[in-house]
């Protein structure tokens, strides 16, 4: 066998190597294409429901679509984003829902969903000032045991 058979030889064996990892790659792919296709499906129901057109699709909504789908599994996102889309939080109106936004508050939002408790900007603005009073009390309190 010369160098030419050899090379020869040398390529086929990667090319056969290359198309054994895509082979195993596929089904994972697959299942994975076809998680997006459901997660989409339900984000254009939900969006259609609410402002009675489909939303944008591309490759960032794609890509929006899938990381979504691999931080918090297809089931809780799913859900996820029906409850997202009913949420009439001022940030989240303002944004029509853009999917996201849904996305860079994903876990939260997961959160929000499962303990069903909403903090309006009012009310996080009065913890803030309940907080301020009682260390503002707690420094008071330390300066005059002195």
């Amino acid at each position: 066998m010369d160098f030419t058979q050899l090379s020869d030889l040398c390529d086929r064996i990667k090319s056969m190597e290359r198309r054994l990892d895509a082979l195993e790659k596929k089904p994972k792919a697959k299942a994975q294409t076809e998680s997006n296709r459901t997660l989409w499906a339900t984000f254009c129901i939900a969006h259609t429901g609410r402002y009675g057109f489909e939303p944008v699709r591309n490759a960032k909504v794609n890509k929006n679509i899938s990381e979504l789908n691999k931080r918090v599994g297809l089931d809780t996102a799913c859900k996820l984003v029906e409850y997202y889309l009913k949420q009439n939080d001022a940030y989240y109106l303002r944004r029509y829902h853009n999917i996201s936004v849904l996305l860079a508050d994903c876990e939260s939002m997961v959160t929000r969903m499962k303990t069903g408790m909403v903090i309006t900007g009012r009310q996080a603005n009065q913890i803030e000032l309940v907080s301020t009073n009682l260390n503002q009390s707690e420094i008071f309190m330390r300066g005059k045991s002195k």
